[in-house]
């Protein structure tokens, strides 16, 4: 649940750092922005997969640059779904998501809401002679999936 608010808040800072920067993009206040960045959450949690599929061919073919037009197109939804948000046109949606991708990057690393987290571990035991990091004898980073392989070495 804190993972779902801290996504929220992340494409809200987007979608306002947005409509300051694109002037094809408008929102009309706090709410608008709540709201267009939960329809965006939810755009991508239910039709971008489908979308996906259905456009793998030309996908593959375009080496994946093809994504963009598919988080375009989504972009382009959101005015649809919320009254007081507006997308000038198609080419301002493509580079609104361009940019809404390229600064939910950044978020992530600030927040750290992705799952592709690592984790470091050290392995300890009593060496012979310690050693100039003390008693650690084997390092890894591992994902945070396999944490429960760790506990059990």
């Amino acid at each position: 649940m804190i993972k779902l608010a801290l996504t929220i808040v992340r494409n809200i800072i987007s979608l306002k750092l947005i409509t300051l920067v694109l002037p094809g993009i408008q929102a009309e206040g706090f709410s608008v922005l709540i709201s267009a960045s939960i329809v965006i959450w939810l755009l991508n949690l239910l039709l971008k997969p489908i979308l996906f599929i259905i456009t793998l061919p030309i996908t593959l073919v375009t080496l994946g640059i093809f994504t963009f037009i598919i988080n375009g197109f989504l972009f382009y939804l959101i005015p649809k779904f919320v009254s007081g948000f507006s997308v000038e046109n198609f080419w301002q949606a493509i580079l609104a998501a361009l940019l809404f991708g390229f600064i939910n990057f950044f978020l992530d690393i600030f927040f750290k809401t992705k799952s592709s987290e690592v984790l470091f571990h050290a392995a300890t035991r009593q060496p012979s002679a310690p050693g100039p990091y003390g008693n650690v004898v084997d390092a890894e980073v591992v994902h945070p999936k396999d944490t429960k392989q760790i506990q059990d070495k």
